[in-house]
């Protein structure tokens, strides 16, 4: 009896061990997220019969390999799978079937001369190296102390928002954050602008509501995380003439 388990967050909960096939046995998970633990060994095939997962976080362990089975997962919004120890595996063509719909985002450790995964083009829509390589190859990466590499023009827009955030900027030096997430998606679409522009503001913070309230599972999420304009999402009420929000009612999206 009881009810089912729709979400596991197990992350920073010093796991140790490989994640045990007998995950398949929680049929309608949509969350998965054991980030930042000591998991080793593979990615277990059984997890491609969560046919309900959207969002699949397992950075920032030692994983040895992803199989074939997590392009089962045609519901599959997020994939965050980044500093791992995958040994230069090439992605699963399965998986890289599934961008971009309904895969949004997949991140992995796809860059450098050496890259743990190689990634096809048109796949993993973020990379990540241990340091940015030096022929200059374009991307998104983290450096050897974790710290965030910038592409927006002189990192601008990454200085603006250190600047104005309430911990001096270290949840975007923390690339499983909501912040850094949100700045990844404006940067991969781009979506930065100037740097003093409040729209890009207003649109960091909105993405942000996004990612740390799981906003994939909301009951209705039109608009978001789309190039549209921000007041045409999905609960955005009331806009000013200068595109500012003045109101917002999130009760269709089935936020708590």
């Amino acid at each position: 009896g009881g009810s089912a388990v729709t979400g596991l967050d197990l992350k920073e909960n010093k796991l140790k061990g490989e994640i045990a096939p007998e995950v398949m046995f929680l049929p309608d998970l949509a969350v998965l997220n054991m980030v930042s633990n000591d998991l080793i060994g593979p990615i277990p095939r059984e997890i491609g019969r969560l046919t309900k997962l959207s969002v699949l976080e397992l950075a920032e362990n030692h994983l040895t390999s992803i199989p074939s089975e997590v392009g089962l997962l045609t519901g599959l919004d997020h994939a965050f799978l980044q500093s791992n120890d995958f040994g230069g595996q090439i992605m699963p063509p399965e998986v890289c079937a599934l961008r971009p719909d309904p895969l949004t985002l997949l991140w992995a450790d796809c860059n450098g001369d050496e890259p743990v995964l190689v990634c096809p083009d048109d796949c993993c829509t973020t990379c990540f190296t241990n340091g940015v390589s030096e022929d200059g190859t374009e991307g998104y990466f983290a450096g050897t102390d974790g710290a965030v590499v910038p592409l927006d023009q002189d990192s601008a827009v990454l200085d603006m928002l250190r600047r104005m955030s309430l911990d001096d900027g270290a949840s975007l030096e923390d690339h499983t954050s909501p912040q850094y997430k949100a700045y990844n998606w404006m940067v991969q679409n781009g979506e930065l602008g100037e740097p003093t522009d409040i729209l890009v503001l207003q649109r960091y913070a909105l993405t942000t509501l996004y990612f740390s309230t799981a906003g994939h599972g909301w009951v209705d999420q039109v608009g978001w995380l789309t190039g549209k304009n921000v007041c045409l999402w999905q609960g955005i009420d009331e806009c000013d003439a200068e595109g500012i929000v003045t109101g917002m009612d999130l009760t269709s999206t089935g936020l708590a």
